[in-house]
């Protein structure tokens, strides 16, 4: 149901983000249509590790990763679509 939600903004009244009835959340923008939306770059993790996903759907990995607690790696080439 999306009669209702609940939203979060600042002081000059801009939406933040979104709660609606029927479980979807959206960080900037007031009409999420999944359950996480993002309107905006993304980034999951600390300051120095972390995951980066920008508006024009580039993916940035930092940090050092861990696999199955066996397989590590660092994580800091950049690649560009079209490349290997």
């Amino acid at each position: 149901n999306n009669s209702y939600s609940f939203q979060f903004q600042n002081s000059s009244s801009v939406i933040l983000a979104t709660l609606m009835g029927n479980g979807n959340f959206g960080i900037g923008t007031d009409a999420p249509t999944a359950t996480l939306a993002v309107t905006g770059t993304a980034s999951i993790g600390g300051a120095t590790n972390k995951l980066t996903i920008s508006t024009d759907g580039t993916l940035t990995l930092n940090g050092t990763a861990t696999v199955f607690d066996d397989l590590t790696g660092d994580i800091t080439r950049t690649k560009t679509a079209g490349t290997r």
